[in-house]
């Protein structure tokens, strides 16, 4: 199966885009061919509110490639079981702002 690492933006026009700034979603894809499992993972990913901004990763997977009972084993035991499985990580809408801020503050 394909793993895929999503960078997303929430859409304009959503209530996502008032609560998010962004998120990276791991993608677990049952699915043999790769163009074929990311445009399925964009689809979905997009059918919740979130805009595609770039692939940050993309591997092929196997259960061989996680530890017996680690989180990873889990998430790709559910795509197995479901075809797929997505872990959104997000970030406030202000989160970046406030970093640079920060460092803009040690500059001076």
């Amino acid at each position: 199966m394909w793993y895929f690492v999503l960078r997303v933006s929430p859409r304009p026009d959503t209530e996502l885009a008032t609560e998010f700034g962004g998120a990276f979603v791991n993608c677990w894809i049952d699915f043999r061919e790769q163009e074929g499992a990311e445009h399925l993972a964009k689809f979905y990913v997009s059918q919740e509110g979130w805009k595609f901004e770039e692939t940050q990763e993309a591997a092929w997977v196997e259960s061989s490639t996680y530890d017996r009972g680690s989180e990873g084993m889990g998430y790709f035991l559910e795509a197995e079981a479901n075809s797929t499985c997505f872990v959104v990580n997000t970030w406030p809408a202000n989160g970046e702002d406030e970093d640079e801020e920060a460092l803009s503050d040690h500059d001076n």
